[in-house]
């Protein structure tokens, strides 16, 4: 009963998603982003812990890692806890970190040009090209997207003056 009762807490103890540690996973000294391959499996390398001495190595999966950058949480140094990562408001963090940012990119530049035909005609023509990325840390099919749009138009004005 002893036993059972040992197993028990240690179960209760252990970090929620963890996977056992393997040699061949990759270790990075701070909380990894999640970024590549949502299955693959990163480690956090072990951390200094309040009390002095050294937290366990942290092995899960990138999909769980990113979870949490992506919420703004970390992981405590003793892997059985998570709280709220410093923010911009109180920038205590790893210089260099996003935090709970979203993983894309956007662009749209445009160009037009308004030709004037008559006192109360302009004839527009512009081009506007869209571009939109997401990371794969998203998911595992992310929406990436681009279109050209040229266009064209007749302004007309009522009570223009010059």
């Amino acid at each position: 009963m002893r036993i059972l009762s040992l197993a028990f807490l240690a179960l209760l103890t252990a970090p929620a998603f963890a996977v056992p540690d393997d040699p061949s996973y990759p270790v990075k000294p701070d909380t990894p982003s999640g970024s590549g391959d949502p299955n693959a499996v990163t480690c956090r390398a072990p951390q200094a812990l309040d009390t002095g001495g050294m937290g366990p190595k942290i092995c899960m999966q990138n999909n769980i890692w990113v979870r949490l950058s992506l919420t703004g949480k970390d992981l405590s140094a003793d892997g059985k806890s998570v709280f709220d990562r410093p923010s911009v408001a109180d920038p205590t963090g790893n210089p260099g970190t996003l935090i709970a940012s979203y993983p894309m990119s956007f662009q749209s530049p445009e160009a037009r040009l308004a030709i004037k035909l008559h006192q109360r005609l302009d004839w527009n023509v512009g081009y506007q090209y869209y571009n939109y990325n997401e990371s794969t840390i998203v998911g595992p099919r992310p929406q990436n997207y681009h279109s050209h749009l040229p266009y064209t138009s007749l302004r007309l004005y009522f009570g223009r003056r010059e």
